[in-house]
């Protein structure tokens, strides 16, 4: 499913626990003897690494930065991209 209808991990295990839920409902009302959904394995999602900025996409956020923000935020934003630091990792430490 993952391939031939390029659905996300979070929505084929969706389902999964979709026909879970399903089978453990017909087992308990005795319409199925096994609940054959167990045999069934959650789909791994992928974990990606946040995207790098390109020069030109951090040059002009900082124009805007630059011209929008005020100094405090200003000298936060820059070391940000100074060092290389994701954001969050700064919101964090704050």
């Amino acid at each position: 499913m993952q391939i031939t209808r390029l659905l996300q991990p979070a929505t084929i295990n969706w389902c999964i626990n979709s026909i879970e839920r399903y089978f453990d409902r017909a087992r308990q009302t005795g319409m199925v003897q096994t609940n054959y959904s167990k045999s069934i394995n959650v789909v791994l999602a992928e974990k990606t690494s946040p995207k790098r900025m390109s020069d030109k996409e951090a040059a002009v956020l900082m124009n805007i930065i630059e011209e929008y923000v005020k100094l405090s935020d200003k000298t936060i934003l820059s070391l940000c991209f100074i060092l290389g630091l994701i954001l969050w990792s700064v919101v964090i430490f704050k």
